[in-house]
């Protein structure tokens, strides 16, 4: 099992790239396997900084430590940017991002019915498909409800021609669209004695979309301070699966908290 870092940056000063530096450092000498952002949603609470230079800020101070967004909340953006912004920090990076994605509600619209879900759902999906394809194709066309071009030339395009894409875990439309486009599953705070659950849901979906379960990476992101209690708890189970273990703190840790994690 590997073990990661997630956290929102929200100081300032001009000390603080110095500080993320110092932390992203301790974090790849420590033997973590991956950094992740903050997502949309921790963001639009916080004010905390944008993930994607928050990032680069990292991948600049580390040579092998995985580069991760947590959480973009893909409806509610425009697909020919942030396909840009993406590939340019997997570019600068090395092809060391990974992508994840929020498909909860769209951000100041509440829970929302289930037809706002499902079409929020086919917006995701649908500004995903044209992402791939502008990360892809030489001369990107792509044919949508929403979204349609034809010849177009997005530059850069990420390192090895496309992304592995992350899903938080949500309701079962949510497993279901994971289960058919996504490359792996975040249980984003999901409580310790709800992770079966939503581990059986997860098993439930990709059988329901005819997909082996081992296809599908599985990482399980805990408050800072449930660290050491999660980790017991997936030593004294591998049967449950989790891939990766990750703590998520609420500011930037300092090195030596980084450090007393493991």
């Amino acid at each position: 099992m590997e073990f990661g870092i997630a956290c929102d940056i929200t100081a300032a000063g001009p000390g603080l790239l110095g500080e993320i530096e110092a932390a992203a450092e301790a974090a790849e000498r420590s033997g973590f396997a991956s950094w992740w952002a903050s997502g949309d949603r921790e963001q639009a609470g916080s004010g905390g900084h944008d993930a994607v230079l928050g990032l680069q800020c990292v991948a600049r101070a580390t040579s092998g430590l995985g580069i991760r967004l947590s959480g973009d909340v893909l409806s509610a953006r425009s697909p020919a940017v942030r396909a840009k912004q993406v590939a340019t920090l997997d570019w600068f990076s090395g092809g060391r991002l990974e992508y994840g994605l929020d498909l909860g509600a769209v951000l100041g619209q509440g829970s929302g019915d289930s037809g706002d879900q499902e079409a929020n759902l086919r917006t995701a999906a649908e500004h995903l498909a044209a992402m791939r394809a502008l990360w892809s194709q030489p001369r990107a066309a792509f044919e949508g409800e929403r979204v349609a071009f034809r010849g177009a030339i997005a530059l850069p395009r990420p390192a090895g021609g496309g992304l592995k894409v992350h899903v938080r875990h949500g309701d079962p439309a949510v497993l279901r669209m994971l289960a058919r486009h996504a490359d792996g599953w975040l249980g984003w705070l999901v409580p310790a004695d709800e992770l079966p659950a939503a581990l059986a849901g997860l098993a439930a979906a990709l059988g329901e979309a005819g997909r082996p379960a081992v296809d599908v990476r599985r990482t399980w992101l805990v408050p800072g301070d449930e660290f050491a209690q999660a980790r017991d708890i997936l030593s004294a189970d591998p049967a449950l699966g989790v891939d990766e273990l990750v703590a998520v703190f609420g500011t930037l840790p300092a090195p030596e908290r980084v450090r007393a994690l493991i």
